[in-house]
């Protein structure tokens, strides 16, 4: 299958920021030039993404996943009722950390706060170019507009 542009950056933004990859892992993965990819990323600020993706919920996600390596193999290679019973607590441990602390519950208080200000100037960068296939005529009653918006977003997130 292979993927449209837009979703192919979103995959990229994905593999870099939340998967960890290297930019030249995402280039081999997806195809893509590198030096472009590290020219998104500067632009888009994937790095300052990435740091804030290793907060709270990152170590929780990553101590959770230990755990469960910890006893699937723990149960691989029980060869007595003990080591299966010892497998099998590990099991039930990681059972309730996964109850006690989903993600889902720390992700939202770390979203780094420049992330909406790229957010939204995305969004602008998307409707300019929208605009200048579909309704050139929209796009000038509304360019006067852009940059003061632009700037007013920038000025919101800089407090």
């Amino acid at each position: 299958m292979s993927l449209t542009a837009r979703d192919q950056w979103a995959e990229a933004r994905r593999l870099v920021v939340a998967e960890n990859y290297t930019y030249e892992e995402v280039a081999n993965a997806l195809n893509l030039p590198v030096s472009t990819i590290q020219k998104r990323a500067a632009r888009e600020g994937w790095q300052d993404q990435r740091q804030a993706s290793f907060g709270y919920a990152q170590t929780v996600r990553r101590l959770k996943a230990l755990a469960l390596q910890k006893a699937l193999a723990a149960i691989e290679a029980a060869e007595s009722a003990d080591d299966i019973g010892k497998a099998t607590q590990l099991l039930y441990a990681w059972q309730k950390t996964e109850q006690a602390y989903p993600e889902h519950r720390y992700v939202e208080q770390e979203v780094d706060p420049r992330l909406h200000l790229r957010v939204g100037l995305e969004v602008v960068e998307e409707l300019v170019s929208f605009l200048v296939e579909v309704d050139r005529a929209a796009l000038a009653a509304i360019q006067p507009h852009l940059v003061p918006f632009a700037q007013r977003l920038e000025a919101a997130h800089a407090k």
